[in-house]
């Protein structure tokens, strides 16, 4: 993979401002990329949005609890 010089510094830079290393770094893009795209890489979120796909609705969710 080639990565543009003024980018690999960016991811660089970033990694060290958040205190994380390089896997971290690239994991959370690559999640990022995947949710861009409507993909995942969790098997049941997968699951669940191959449901909505399927039924054309949205996924049932918990009602949020009231502070």
């Amino acid at each position: 993979m080639r990565i543009e010089r003024a980018t690999w510094d960016a991811i660089s830079l970033t990694a060290r401002e958040q205190m994380k290393d390089l896997d971290d770094i690239t994991e959370e893009a690559f999640r990022d990329l995947l949710k861009k795209y409507g993909r995942t890489a969790d098997f049941r979120e997968a699951l669940k949005m191959s449901a909505r796909q399927a039924t054309g609705k949205p996924a049932h969710r918990r009602p949020r609890k009231k502070r």
